[in-house]
C-alpha cells in the first residue's frame, strides 16, 4: 500500500492523557519509542489536541490518548494510554488519518471518509458525539472526489518541512518521528 515502509515510530512532548502512546501520562523531552506499536509497521501519524493516530502498512488505524468525546473510535468515550486498534474499521483499509481537538478521521483506500468524536466538528447533520466512525456522507461535500482532495491536502500538508530534522513540538504538545529505513527519520 506505501512505497515506504516505517519500521519503528518515536514520539516526545507532554504525555497528557496518555497522548504519548507510551502507557503512563508523564512529559517526555527525547524521543521515545512506542513499544505499542513495535509489531505494526507505521506509515502515517497524526496529533490532535490530546491524542494520536497511525495508520500501518496494512490500512489498519490505531488510536491513543484522552477519549472524552470518543475520538479514539473504540466505542466508548475513555482515555487510553497504549495504542489500540479501532476494530470498527477491520475490514477497510485506511489511507491516511487526521486528527483534530476532539475528533478523527479517516479516508479508506476505496475513498470512503469517516469521522468520530466530538458531534459538532463531524460534517453530519446529527451533532451528538460520536465514539466509533461514522462514514460520511460525500454527496453532501460534491462526491468522491472529496477523500481525494482531502488525502492529497493531506499529503501535501505532511511533506511541507520533512527534512529529516529534528524540529520541536507544536506548542510544546507533541511530536511524532517515523523511522523509515535507509530514509532517515521523518517528523509528522
Amino acid at each position: 500500500m506505501y512505497k515506504h515502509i516505517c519500521t519503528y515510530m518515536y514520539v516526545r512532548g507532554r504525555g497528557e492523557g496518555g497522548q504519548l502512546g507510551l502507557g503512563d501520562s508523564l512529559d517526555r523531552d527525547r524521543p521515545t519509542r512506542v513499544a505499542g506499536l513495535s509489531r505494526a509497521r507505521i506509515c502515517m501519524a497524526a496529533a490532535g489536541g490530546l491524542h494520536s493516530a497511525a495508520v500501518s502498512d496494512d490500512g489498519a488505524l490505531w488510536t491513543w490518548g484522552h477519549g472524552g468525546y470518543g475520538q479514539l473510535g473504540h466505542g466508548q468515550r475513555e482515555n487510553s494510554k497504549v495504542p489500540r486498534l479501532v476494530a470498527a474499521l477491520n475490514g477497510r483499509r485506511v489511507r491516511m488519518a487526521a486528527a483534530g481537538r476532539a475528533h478523527t478521521g479517516c479516508v479508506t483506500i476505496d475513498g470512503l471518509v469517516y469521522a468520530w468524536g466530538s458531534g459538532g466538528l463531524l460534517g453530519r447533520e446529527n451533532e451528538d458525539d460520536c465514539a466509533s466512525p461514522a462514514q460520511l456522507d460525500l454527496a453532501s461535500f460534491g462526491g468522491s472526489r472529496v477523500a481525494d482532495r482531502a488525502a492529497l491536502k493531506a499529503a501535501r500538508k505532511a511533506q511541507k518541512g520533512l527534512d529529516g530534522h529534528a524540529v520541536p513540538p507544536v506548542r510544546g504538545l507533541l511530536s511524532v518521528a517515523l523511522r523509515i529505513p535507509r530514509a532517515g527519520t521523518h517528523l509528522v
